[in-house]
């Protein structure tokens, strides 16, 4: 009999230590995968080079299609890094250009006027994208949940493909070679391998925790001044623009997300939360407990056949601390957030050291929420965040799991819908 239940317990670990390690490892992947996503653009490629026109004309002519991906990685909530490739053509010309200084047109009198066109690819690493809105207003703004607006910069390479021909006979290819000078590279069609650097301005709104749709104009600038295949003397380097629409695609639901219902924020990906899973968890640590107090009493007479992991001495109850000793161990969280960063594990590990010192406290863990959202979310969320704490201080510093109770009030505390402040755990009761 007694075989039988140490048996019974020990699977009952070993199946709880397998789920526990197969939750960690997909969270682990989870949380990898959140923090990428994918941006295809379409939109308008506009030559700034010496051809361009002066005025509002310049403006509308010679805008071409541009194609650009982006591969995105969520570096922390201000700063986005992407990596991407884009491919269209830019455009020009100018009516003050003599096509008689061409070394193709001997015989023919074209007159005044020439075109350009060269195709590009462009290669960009890094891109990194400024949430203005998010670092200014942070989450105390419902509007800026949503919205947001970023500042754009990056570096890279673009291969071009450049000719230049007579507006009059768009067949007639164009050269222009200076004998007197050769170092003069106007006119030189061919291809150019050269550093681009862009600058510019990005909005964006979230549509659901799986989705983006952005505008933004960036203003390229090439490092020679031969990308439109016409070297002015004295210009400085060319540039060209791209003014696009985009979609992003988040390969994992994002937790922080938001969604407004009947006007209450409540959060899109907490749902997701695999609530079958830790249910199984939780099922299995309970049956462990019982197995625990059954076997122990009976196997005291021999204690040997008792796997000694397992086996707790009895120490005499004396409560060495109270609520008080605790008022400094409050753990905060970010919106709609059940888990918490590294970067405050010091107060979970001031709690665990505490109980350490008292082996024979018992205490329970509060949860708490702002009211940004429905009554039953917050109660769900409250629960979620005390249970991951006391996930810590049992998993991580071997504190009996018997030891912490958890309960959540929701957002009982605090009037504030965006209240971080209220979003915490702490130890509510000592005994």
């Amino acid at each position: 009999m007694k075989k039988a239940v140490k048996y019974v317990l020990l699977m009952g670990l070993f199946l709880q230590g397998s789920l526990n390690l197969t939750a960690q490892e997909e969270s682990k992947t989870d949380e990898i995968l959140e923090k990428f996503s994918l941006t295809p653009q379409i939109g308008l490629l506009h030559s700034w080079s010496d051809f361009k026109e002066d005025g509002i004309g310049g403006m509308t002519e010679n805008n071409e299609l541009g194609l650009n991906l982006l591969l995105d990685y969520k570096f922390n909530k201000f700063i986005t890094i992407s990596a991407g490739g884009m491919y269209g053509k830019v455009s020009g010309g100018s009516d003050r250009v003599n096509t008689a200084g061409s070394t193709t047109i001997l015989s023919r009198d074209l007159g005044f006027g020439i075109l350009y066109n060269t195709n590009i690819f462009e290669l960009t690493l890094p891109r990194i994208d400024v949430n203005l809105t998010r670092l200014i207003f942070k989450d105390q703004s419902k509007f800026f949940n949503k919205f947001s607006v970023g500042l754009i910069g990056s570096h890279g390479l673009v291969f071009s493909d450049s000719e230049i021909y007579a507006k009059e006979d768009e067949s007639v290819n164009l050269i222009y070679i200076n004998e007197t000078s050769p170092s003069d590279k106007r006119g030189s069609s061919g291809s150019m391998k050269e550093a681009v650097t862009s600058y510019g301005l990005g909005l964006s709104y979230i549509i659901n925790d799986r989705f983006d749709i952005g505008v933004e104009t960036t203003v390229r600038n090439v490092w020679n001044d031969r990308f439109d295949a016409w070297e002015s003397n004295g210009s400085s380097n060319d540039k060209y623009s791209f003014t696009a629409i985009g979609v992003t695609y988040h390969l994992k639901k994002r937790k922080e997300v938001t969604s407004s219902v009947n006007n209450v924020p409540t959060s899109l990906a907490t749902k997701e939360v695999e609530v079958e899973k830790e249910e199984v968890v939780e099922a299995v640590e309970e049956v462990a407990e019982v197995v625990t107090e059954v076997v122990v009493p009976v196997t005291e007479e021999k204690k040997e056949d008792v796997v000694p992991e397992i086996v707790e001495k009895k120490e005499p109850v004396v409560n060495k601390l109270t609520v008080e000793d605790f008022k400094n161990d409050i753990i905060r969280f970010e919106l709609n957030s059940s888990k918490q960063t590294a970067s405050l594990d010091k107060q979970v590990k001031s709690i665990a050291e505490k109980l350490n010192n008292s082996p024979s406290t018992i205490i329970t863990l509060g949860g708490y929420t702002d009211r940004s959202g429905s009554n039953s979310f917050n109660k769900y969320l409250s629960i979620q965040r005390a249970k991951w704490v006391k996930d810590q201080l049992v998993r991580k510093y071997g504190i009996p799991n018997n030891r912490i109770t958890v309960i959540g009030h929701g957002s009982a505390g605090t009037t504030q819908d965006y209240d971080p402040n209220n979003r915490k755990v702490e130890v509510i009761e000592v005994r």
